[in-house]
């Protein structure tokens, strides 16, 4: 079972957590560094891998072995949670001392500049609340810019919500288990966020959306699994039976609450979700593909926003090395994409400044004959392309279409590279 932290003495510490919060920060525990120490692209990806062997367990080292891969660690060895930061992790409950021997018994993840407590990783139990995975970093990482004000609906342990209040938002987060609404109280504390900018409430999604009283900038859900076949024989993720109802839910109220803004929802795009995200409400829809499970039912980002012309269009951006998750400005400019084919204006699409999308590499494939090494097809990202594809990518270079693809015919290939995501204006 998860271990029981002490949340009355994390409500009345919260001053005391802000301090250990920000000594934590202070030591260097961050993204780059917790990347740096296990060799991963994303922090989460640290909980489910190893760190090479050598990695030294002293200083900073030993504060991320200790706090992100669960190992004790000797109290010494991590001199920087002594004096104000260790008391207030030793009261809530987040660590342990064994004699000289510090014993994590939850994990704090650094996550886009705050941290995240939640349990640990390999506490597999159904209570267990667990740390920001790639799609709390996909959520994250495509806010927009500017963010007055937050709705996180099923907030778990509060990541996006620390994430958003942390650049000034107004932030609400609603979920079904007071454990993870605990979890998100606490970790507001621990990045020394106001409380009176946030509020954290219990609150069904299947009974609808909440009365916020008033609108938000943003809306996100980031949906649990709706298909099973990737949560079997593992517990690394999380499936319910009829969670296909949750998105839907949130689809078929959201625009309500963001009249002017954005919905965000991340999910596993069946049929049925597809549908209720084009009859939401929103004037542009915009489903990018990137990830698909074994079933082979797609894993996106759905964005819904307002503006003309109305569109919507799915889009495929396979994650990868260069890309290990989503960001804000393939998100924007696959919008502008969708506005486009949308257009009926010819000479608009002509007119059109058009680059290669800023995520996908290309990938040459080469075949000796004898004499010397020759290419023989190309990729970029998941699509195999023709000579002629490339020709008109190398072009597209930012300069107006018109001038890249001057005739009709290079006109129809650059707009199908479009549709395929492939080319973005």
């Amino acid at each position: 079972m998860p271990v029981e932290l002490e949340w009355e003495t994390a409500a009345a510490c919260a001053t005391e957590l802000a301090q250990a919060g920000r000594a934590i920060a202070a030591a260097g525990f961050d993204e780059a560094a917790v990347c740096s120490f296990y060799g991963v692209p994303i922090p989460s990806d640290a909980q489910h891998v190893a760190p090479p062997t050598g990695r030294v367990r002293k200083g900073l080292g030993a504060l991320i072995a200790l706090l992100v891969g669960g190992e004790a660690v000797e109290r010494r060895a991590v001199p920087m949670l002594e004096a104000e930061a260790l008391p207030p992790l030793l009261d809530v409950g987040l660590l342990a001392l064994s004699g000289s021997t510090l014993v994590p018994r939850a994990s704090i993840t650094p996550f886009r500049g705050g941290l995240v407590a939640a349990d640990r990783l390999d506490d597999h139990a159904a209570a267990a609340v667990r740390p920001p995975d790639l799609s709390a970093w996909n959520v994250a990482a495509t806010l927009p810019p500017s963010l007055p004000s937050l709705l996180d609906t099923g907030c778990g342990a509060g990541a996006i919500l620390v994430a958003a209040a942390r650049r000034g938002a107004r932030v609400r987060g609603t979920d079904v288990d007071e454990r993870a609404l605990a979890f998100a109280r606490l970790n507001l504390s621990l990045n020394g966020l106001d409380p009176d900018a946030a509020v954290v409430q219990f609150a069904d999604l299947l009974d609808g959306l909440p009365d916020t009283g008033a609108p938000y900038a943003c809306a996100v859900f980031n949906a649990p699994l709706v298909r099973a076949p990737l949560a079997v024989d593992t517990p690394l993720y999380l499936y319910a039976p009829g969670a296909e109802a949750l998105p839907l839910r949130f689809l078929a109220g959201v625009r309500a609450l963001v009249p002017a803004g954005e919905a965000l929802c991340h999910t596993q795009l069946t049929d049925e979700i597809w549908r209720a995200a084009q009859g939401s409400g929103f004037s542009q829809v915009v489903a990018l593909h990137f990830a698909t499970a074994p079933d082979g039912t797609p894993h996106v980002l759905l964005s819904l926003r307002e503006g003309e012309p109305r569109c919507s269009a799915r889009f495929r951006a396979p994650l990868g090395a260069a890309l290990p998750h989503l960001s804000r400005e393939p998100l924007d400019r696959l919008h502008a994409a969708a506005a486009l084919l949308a257009t009926d204006d010819e000479r608009a699409f002509a007119a059109a400044t058009v680059r290669p999308a800023p995520w996908l590499q290309l990938v040459y494939h080469h075949v000796h004959d004898g004499h010397a090494f020759r290419r023989r097809s190309l990729q970029l990202g998941a699509h195999r392309l023709d000579p002629e594809d490339l020709a008109l990518l190398e072009r597209c270079d930012g300069r107006p279409l018109a001038e890249a693809a001057p005739d009709e015919k290079e006109r129809d290939r650059a707009r199908s590279l479009v549709g395929l995501g492939l080319l973005v204006p």
